[in-house]
């Protein structure tokens, strides 16, 4: 995946799950302050991507802990990430399924959503990571002009006095964020997606790409508080709402049904970031044929676990239950690892050097 593809895909994966349905809960929990908890998390989140990509400059993490713990290692640790990604991104689908249904369809029925989603995400991240990086290129096309064109000719009634005052009760009235961490850690699948030696040494300017997905991110809770205010807590369809005032809308037609298939082709990337993620770390552990059982198990979980988890109301209620994997996952993993690619390599350079001079 070379530098342009994998900025795109770093840029648009970051809202894609969280400009839908988590504005409105999180206005509900937090309030207006909603917007600071998530710059705050997806701030950290920006820290983990530095990690991840110093990781990558050395080879992924699998191949790291090969070289330092052995393959026992490496392959039972590969496998738990394997499992949670897949678990994780089930939960994540919820929102966009639950919009989906109850949106666009007259009829309840997720078989219809999931299965197309499922072959489609899956097919793409089968392939190699250049693979990827083309929906990424193709995504972008259709997501960012809408986007642009909805946000920039937006004649949405906008009120900033409704972000005041800020953190009245203190940095506590954030707390409700952890009932939604597992909506964080977008860039975890990069642990093991190859990059190209050119884009291994671009890491300020993917750093960049970071930043532009979660200004955009903070950018719609603001716009979502300021404009519905009070009755924000209500709405459950953030961006579409906001799409819905634009002064082109006159002209072209309602824009926000192009926003809607925009933000669609995002959910595909971000899903299918996620099996390339599998793909590749089960084909640096296992042969082909186990690479293709693994992957077929984890697709078959993840369309198991997106049929039969309830609505969005029980991805949040897991959230507190599943604080502590979250941040094992999110955080202590990807950290540890990066330390490992630090020190480990290190320590195996200075050897090497002993060794030739002896």
């Amino acid at each position: 995946m070379n530098v342009r593809q994998c900025f795109l895909l770093i840029a648009i994966i970051l809202p894609a799950f969280k400009i839908t349905m988590l504005p409105g809960y999180l206005n509900a929990e937090i309030g207006r302050d909603a917007w600071i908890a998530v710059a705050i998390s997806m701030l950290a989140d920006l820290l983990i991507l530095a990690c991840i990509l110093y990781v990558n400059r050395k080879g992924g993490m699998t191949e790291l802990l090969t070289r330092l713990f052995g393959k026992p290692v490496a392959t039972v640790i590969s496998l738990l990430v394997v499992v949670f990604m897949t678990v994780s991104v089930a939960l994540k689908i919820q929102d966009p399924l639950h919009y989906m249904i109850n949106m666009l369809f007259d009829h309840n029925e997720k078989t219809a959503i999931v299965l197309p989603l499922a072959l489609v995400a899956g097919y793409v991240g089968y392939k190699s990571a250049r693979s990827l990086g083309r929906l990424a290129e193709i995504t972008a096309i259709f997501a960012v002009v809408p986007a642009v064109l909805s946000f920039a000719f937006t004649s949405a009634p906008m009120d900033v006095n409704a972000l005041e005052p800020v953190l009245v009760d203190g940095f506590s009235s954030l707390s409700p964020i952890k009932g939604v961490a597992i909506w964080f850690g977008d860039y975890l699948p990069l642990l093991f997606v190859r990059l190209d030696e050119r884009s291994e040494k671009r890491s300020g300017i993917l750093m960049l790409a970071g930043l532009i997905g979660t200004a955009l991110t903070v950018m719609v809770f603001v716009l979502f508080t300021a404009v519905y205010q009070g009755a924000a807590p209500y709405i459950p369809d953030a961006l579409v709402k906001l799409a819905r005032y634009n002064v082109l809308g006159s002209e072209v037609g309602r824009l926000d049904v192009v926003v809607i298939f925009a933000w669609l082709f995002c959910v595909i990337l971000a899903v299918s970031l996620v099996v390339n993620a599998i793909s590749r770390a089960t084909s640096e552990v296992w042969q082909k044929k186990g690479k293709t059982i693994i992957v077929t198990v984890t697709g078959v979980m993840f369309f198991v676990l997106s049929l039969f988890i309830g609505g969005e109301e029980s991805v949040y209620a897991l959230g507190d239950v599943l604080l502590i994997p979250i941040l094992i996952f999110h955080l202590i993993v990807p950290v540890l690892v990066f330390l490992c690619a630090v020190f480990g390599t290190r320590k195996k350079e200075v050897s090497g050097e002993k060794a030739s001079l002896a």
